[in-house]
C-alpha cells in the first residue's frame, strides 16, 4: 500500500461545549493523525507517514544532529512527540496498545555493541497516556511508557510524567520518573560488562517487533509486554504485566497514543496496529 502523503495543520479542540470554553489546542494534524510535542529543541519536529496500519515517524536529516548529541550526552531532554488517529475523545481512563516495529534492537552481539558505542542510535518508542495539550497557551501534560536508554537496559521499560511548556522554541520539559519496569524475564537482556571491553557480551534479546499494552485506571498504571508473534497474555499474568501508582494529582481527561522521542537526524521508528480503547 501506498505511503500517505502528509501536510500540517494547527487545530484546536474544544474541552467543553459551552459558550466561552477553555481550548484545547494540538500542535498539529498529519493525515488521519494529530501530533502534541511533549519536548522541543529549537522547533525541530518529527515527520509522519501512514501506510496500512504502519506509522512511521521520521527524524528530519534537517535536524540539528549538534545539538542533538549534546542532548544525549550530558542526559537531558531530546525530541518527543505523541500521537494518535484523530477525533479521539477525551477521556481519563485509557488503554492503548501497538507493536513496536524499531525498538533498540541488540538482538545480536554486534548490534548489542553498535548501541553500546553510539548514543545517536538510542531513542525511546513507547505510549502515551493522557496527553493534555495546553489550555489556552499552558502546559502539555502526559503519562509515557517508553522502551529504557540508561546503559542500553533496552528490556526495561520506563513510566514518566512530562510537563512541558509547548509555546517556546527550546522548550524544556520537566519529567518525573516513576518506575523503570523490568522485561528481561519477556524478552530477553544482554549479559557483559564493560571491564573487557564487551569482549564477553552475550544476548537472549528478541528481535523486533515487541508488544506493548499499557492503561492507566485512576492513580494506577499497568505495563504489559510480549514478544514477536507471540499471544497476548491477560492482564493479570504477573509476568507479563506490572503496574505502578502515580500522583491523585494526575488523574485528568486527556488522548491516548503513540510516542517516540530521541530519534537521530535520518532515522525512522514504526508503530503497527495502535489502538486506543477503553480499559474496562
Amino acid at each position: 500500500m501506498a505511503v500517505l502523503a502528509v501536510g500540517l495543520m494547527a487545530v484546536s479542540c474544544s474541552s467543553g461545549g459551552s459558550s466561552g470554553a477553555p481550548v484545547m489546542t494540538v500542535d498539529h494534524r498529519v493525515g488521519g493523525l494529530e501530533v502534541q510535542s511533549l519536548n522541543s529543541i529549537g522547533g525541530q519536529r518529527f515527520d509522519y507517514s501512514v501506510a496500512g496500519d504502519t506509522i512511521t515517524v521520521r527524524a528530519p536529516a534537517t535536524n540539528d544532529k549538534v545539538t542533538l548529541k549534546r542532548f544525549l550526552d550530558e542526559g537531558g531532554g531530546v525530541i518527543g512527540e505523541a500521537f494518535w488517529k484523530a477525533n479521539q475523545s477525551l477521556t481519563t481512563d485509557q488503554q492503548v496498545c501497538v507493536q513496536l516495529g524499531s525498538v533498540m534492537d541488540v538482538s545480536t552481539v554486534a548490534k548489542a555493541l553498535d548501541i553500546l558505542h553510539d548514543p545517536t542510535l538510542r531513542h525511546l518508542p513507547g505510549v502515551a497516556l493522557r496527553v493534555s495539550p495546553g489550555v489556552n497557551g499552558s502546559a502539555t501534560r502526559a503519562i509515557t511508557v517508553t522502551q529504557n536508554m540508561s546503559q542500553a537496559a533496552v528490556w526495561a521499560f520506563d513510566v514518566n510524567f512530562v510537563r512541558s511548556d509547548i509555546s517556546g522554541a527550546n522548550a524544556a520539559a520537566v519529567v518525573s520518573h516513576f518506575v523503570t519496569l523490568d522485561f528481561k524475564d519477556v524478552v530477553g537482556r544482554w549479559t557483559g560488562t564493560p571491564d573487557d571491553n564487551w569482549k564477553n557480551l552475550g544476548t537472549t534479546m528478541k528481535p523486533p517487533p515487541w508488544n506493548l499494552c499499557a492503561r492507566v485506571v485512576g492513580t494506577k498504571v499497568s505495563v504489559m509486554v510480549w514478544g514477536p508473534g507471540e499471544a497476548q497474555p491477560s492482564w493479570s499474568d504477573a509476568q507479563h504485566v506490572q503496574s505502578v501508582q502515580i500522583d491523585a494529582g494526575l488523574v485528568y481527561q486527556g488522548y491516548a497514543g503513540g510516542y517516540e522521542q530521541g530519534l537521530s537526524p535520518g532515522k525512522s521508528s514504526k508503530f503497527i496496529g495502535l489502538k486506543v480503547t477503553s480499559p474496562y
